[in-house]
């Protein structure tokens, strides 16, 4: 396990005519981002805002997401990894395979219900933020507000893409 492979995942054009027909002329490309630790993309949104994050944390300091599945297992390993403390506040429509994978890297899952209301402190988003505000050492991620989640693919994901294309990418 380790941080260093998070991002720079391998870029592919798509040669098949059966999903691209136009192949010849306009190219399609994939980036497998399933080549990140924990499979998902979410890892290097995650990484950007804890890296910024712990440069306030103390070793008390409990990272805290609000997740329906990837933020979560990514929260989950990057803090096993920076030995950070993490809770993963989710929703009884996440599967148990996920909520598991966050258990197995170290985080504690709260498990809120998937019919509260979006606006009662009973959903899921809402008590990771109450959570938050409750305890000076938790930081919430908040990666449905937080700025640092689309700087996080403007600054690897973009830049990514562009040189693996060495700037033919319109």
């Amino acid at each position: 396990m380790t941080l260093e492979k998070i991002g720079n995942t391998e870029l592919h054009r798509i040669q098949s005519e059966k999903i691209n027909p136009y192949k010849d002329t306009i190219p399609i490309f994939i980036k497998l981002e399933n080549q990140n630790p924990t499979k998902s993309i979410k890892d290097r949104m995650v990484y950007h805002i804890v890296s910024k994050a712990k440069e306030q944390a103390s070793e008390q300091t409990t990272f805290v997401s609000a997740s329906s599945g990837n933020t979560g297992s990514s929260l989950a390993y990057i803090c096993k990894l920076l030995n950070f403390r993490c809770i993963v506040v989710t929703n009884t429509k996440c599967s148990e395979e996920k909520i598991k994978v966050c258990r197995e890297y170290g985080a504690e899952v709260i498990v809120g219900d998937s019919e509260a209301q979006p606006d009662s402190d009973e959903h899921y988003q809402n008590i990771a933020v109450n959570l938050a505000k409750s305890n000076p050492n938790y930081f919430d991620l908040n990666q449905y507000e937080n700025e640092s989640n689309t700087e996080t693919y403007f600054q690897t994901l973009g830049p990514e893409i562009w040189e693996q294309t060495e700037g033919k990418i319109t």
